[in-house]
C-alpha cells in the first residue's frame, strides 16, 4: 500500500500524468501564442478563494505576484513562509496570490479540491499570509499561464508590473531580488524577454512533448490505473520511438515501469539515465533511488539498493544549502541503508533527516514529518532487536 509519503514528494509519474490531462484541454500551441516576459498579462480566473477575501485582479498602479504551488509539492510548502514575508515586505505596493493547480480531484469534483486546499492552508496556520485560491474546474490559469508559458515545474512565480504587463517568471528563491527592481520601476523587461528568446527552441519542444503525452493520456491512466505495466512501458516506447528527444521528461516514467516488467533492464536503464540526462539532476537521482527503496508496485525480485544508494549519495551532492530537499533525499538514503541491514547507519541519517526538517524547513507538511518519525522508530526497533545498541 502506498503511504501518505506519495502523495507529498514522489509525484513524478502522477504529476505527469494530471498535467497530461489539462493538456488536453488546452488550445494548441504555437510560437505566435506562447506568452512571454513583456507581453500583456493574462486574466486571473478562479473558482473561489480560499485564504483571505481581499485580493482582486490586477490594479493600476500596482505590481501583481501570482504563485503556482500544489499541497503535495514539499519545495512549494517550504517556501511559503518566504513569499509571505515578501507579501508583507510589499504590501503598500504588491498584491500577492497563491493560484493551487494539479490537484488531485475525486468524483466530489473541485469543490473536493477547495476543500482540500483549506485543509492544507488551515494545517500550514500563519506561514501563509497572502491570499490563496483554486484554480477553475477547467484549468483556466494552467491554459493560460503555466502551458501558455510552456513551463512545467512548481513553484512557479510570476510578476506582473504596475501596467499589467508580464515582467518576469523564475521560482521563490529568486523572487525578492527582482521584485524589488520591479517595484521602483528599475526591471528591464526588454532585456529579460531577450534572455527568453534564447530559450525559445526549449519553451516550444515542451509544447510538442504535451502534445505528444495528450494523444496517449486516457491509455496511461487506464494502465496505471490497473496497474499494467506492460501497457504502461509499451506505450511511454512508442512515444519515446517517434520522439526521442523526450527521453528526459519520460525517461523516469520508463524506468519506474521497467522495474516492474524487466527488473535487469531497469537497472540498466537507470544506470543510463544517471549517468546521462539525469547526471545532474537531483530530484530524478533521487526519485529513482525512492522507487527502489519503497518498492510501491510490489516486491521486486532482486533490488539493486547498492545502486539506489550511490544514486541518493549523488543527489545529496547535488544540493546546497537546501535543508527540505537535503532531509528529503536522505530520508531515502536511511531507508535503502535499512533495507540492506546498515541499521545503526538508517537511525543515525534518518535523525539528521527529521532534525534538518526541524531547523530549515518551517513549511514542511505533518504528514511527511509524521511518516519520517515512523521511519525512524522502525529502524530503532530493528536496530534495538538485533542487539547491536552498543556496537
Amino acid at each position: 500500500m502506498r503511504t501518505a509519503i506519495w502523495n507529498t514528494r514522489i509525484r513524478t509519474v502522477a504529476v505527469v500524468l494530471w498535467a497530461v490531462g489539462v493538456a488536453a484541454l488546452a488550445r494548441a500551441q504555437t510560437p505566435a501564442g506562447l506568452l512571454m516576459v513583456g507581453d500583456k498579462a493574462p486574466n486571473i480566473q478562479v473558482t473561489r478563494l480560499v485564504k483571505d477575501s481581499g485580493f482582486e485582479s490586477f490594479k493600476s498602479g500596482r505590481v501583481t505576484v501570482v504563485e503556482f504551488f500544489a499541497t503535495w509539492c514539499p519545495i512549494c510548502r517550504s517556501e511559503m513562509p518566504r513569499m509571505s514575508q515578501l507579501a508583507e515586505k510589499y504590501a503598500s505596493k504588491v498584491d500577492m496570490v497563491g493560484v493551487a493547480v494539479w490537484e488531485k480531484q475525486s468524483s466530489s469534483g473541485t469543490q473536493d479540491i477547495v476543500g482540500g486546499v483549506k485543509s492544507y492552508v488551515q494545517t500550514m496556520d500563519s506561514k501563509i499570509r497572502f491570499p490563496i485560491v483554486v484554480d477553475t474546474e477547467k484549468n483556466w490559469m494552467l491554459e493560460n499561464w503555466v502551458y501558455a508559458a510552456a513551463q512545467e515545474t512548481i513553484p512557479l512565480v510570476y510578476i506582473v508590473d504596475q501596467n499589467g504587463i508580464l515582467a518576469w517568471i523564475g521560482t521563490p528563491a529568486t523572487l525578492d531580488k527582482v521584485l524589488g527592481q520591479v517595484v521602483a520601476g528599475k526591471w528591464d523587461v526588454a532585456k529579460e524577454r531577450e534572455l527568453a528568446m534564447k530559450g525559445l527552441d526549449q519553451k516550444l519542444a515542451r509544447i510538442d512533448y504535451r502534445k505528444a503525452m495528450s494523444a496517449v493520456s486516457t491509455q496511461l491512466q487506464e494502465a496505471y490505473a490497473s496497474k499494467d505495466l506492460k501497457t504502461v512501458l509499451a506505450t511511454l516506447d512508442k512515444v519515446l520511438e517517434e520522439h526521442p528527444l523526450f527521453e528526459s521528461q519520460i525517461g523516469i516514467m520508463r524506468y519506474d515501469a521497467l522495474l516492474y516488467v524487466d527488473e535487469k533492464r531497469a537497472y540498466d536503464y537507470g544506470r543510463k539515465l544517471a549517468d546521462g540526462i539525469y547526471k545532474d539532476n537531483w530530484v530524478q537521482l533521487n526519485t529513482m533511488a525512492w522507487y527502489i527503496a519503497q518498492e510501491f508496485y510490489g516486491q521486486l525480485k532482486e533490488p539493486n539498493y547498492k545502486m539506489a544508494l550511490e544514486f541518493a549519495e549523488r543527489a545529496l551532492t547535488l544540493i546546497k544549502e537546501q535543508p527540505t530537499e537535503t532531509a528529503l533525499v536522505k530520508d531515502t538514503a536511511a531507508l535503502l541503508h535499512y533495507r540492506m541491514g546498515n541499521l545503526r547507519k538508517a537511525v543515525t541519517i534518518q535523525r539528521e533527516a527529521i532534525e534538518l526538517l526541524r531547523k530549515g524547513a518551517e513549511g514542511i507538511d505533518r504528514t511527511t514529518l509524521a511518516e519520517m518519525h515512523a521511519r525512524l522508530a522502525m529502524y530503532e526497533a530493528a536496530l534495538e532487536g538485533s542487539g547491536k545498541l552498543g556496537a
